[in-house]
């Protein structure tokens, strides 16, 4: 008989899960490239919006993605235990170290480059051209935003792998 705990637990996290992957995408795949075609006020108008509610969404999102796979290990036949000891384990082991590393990325570098970048883009005068740390700036965003929804893809794939080694084709 299926546990009825480790069942609910296993939808939330799932569904957390696919929240964090499809805003990391859409955030990617569509406004970025919408907004690297957008004009100089533009991009900055509407970045100034959406920069901070796609923010916390990310980080509350990703934590909450974290803290129910935390439970789920806890309620896995497995448990913590099994972490070091078994295929699944490792494999989950896997994926929570990348998970933090993902949220560590966020936390850290996309947090620093988006306040100095609300700092030159302050300073820079309408109608002037962009100066070029604010182009390095928006490229080492690009490429933070990139890499972490690459890792969080991966763990996608590997807690897939580690779904199939517990419970079989």
């Amino acid at each position: 008989m299926v546990d009825a705990a480790y069942l609910a637990t296993k939808i939330l996290h799932v569904t957390l899960a696919s929240m964090w992957v499809g805003g990391g995408l859409l955030n990617l795949l569509v406004l970025q490239p919408v907004l690297l075609k957008a004009l100089p006020g533009t991009r900055q108008e509407v970045m100034g919006r959406l920069a901070p509610p796609l923010f916390r969404y990310n980080s509350i999102v990703g934590g909450l993605v974290l803290a129910s796979g935390a439970l789920l290990v806890t309620l896995h036949p497995n448990g913590w235990d099994g972490l070091t000891k078994t295929p699944w384990g490792r494999v989950v082991l896997f994926a929570i170290i990348v998970t933090v590393a993902v949220l560590y990325l966020a936390g850290t570098s996309v947090r620093a480059t988006m306040k100095v970048m609300a700092k030159v883009v302050a300073a820079t005068k309408p109608g002037e051209e962009p100066p070029m740390n604010l182009r390095f700036l928006q490229a080492r965003l690009r490429f933070t935003t990139f890499l972490m929804n690459g890792l969080v893809l991966l763990v996608l794939f590997v807690m897939v792998f580690a779904n199939a080694l517990y419970a079989g084709p």
